[in-house]
């Protein structure tokens, strides 16, 4: 399946897994842009008095956050993240709060000019 540029993580969770987000008002929600220092983006969501933090970037950067609030990175994710690299892919670690949820496979492709 091929997606479109703009919001292809968003576009792939509604089309193949019937996944909708969230209305948000934007005063609950701080975006966390991507940073070439800190390798990974987000969004912290203001709910009933407490955060939710949800990041999304790379494997080492994700272990580091998740580590600096006690969580810890599970040795089959770190499997799948060596196997994406292995295979020419970019993988991506999403997850949120101290809790690694998984990773998402980016094909790179090479574009002539």
């Amino acid at each position: 399946m091929k997606l479109p540029k703009e919001g292809q993580i968003v576009i792939l969770a509604k089309e193949k897994y019937s996944q909708r987000p969230k209305e948000v008002h934007p005063s609950l929600a701080e975006f966390i842009p991507f940073s070439a220092e800190h390798r990974m983006s987000g969004i912290n969501l203001h709910e009933n008095g407490s955060m939710r933090q949800i990041r999304k970037g790379a494997a080492d950067a994700i272990e580091k956050f998740i580590s600096a609030d006690s969580g810890s990175f599970p040795f089959e994710l770190k499997q799948h993240v060596e196997k994406i690299a292995l295979e020419g892919g970019t993988p991506l670690v999403v997850s949120e709060s101290n809790k690694a949820l998984g990773v998402i496979k980016l094909k790179d492709i090479v574009k002539g000019g």
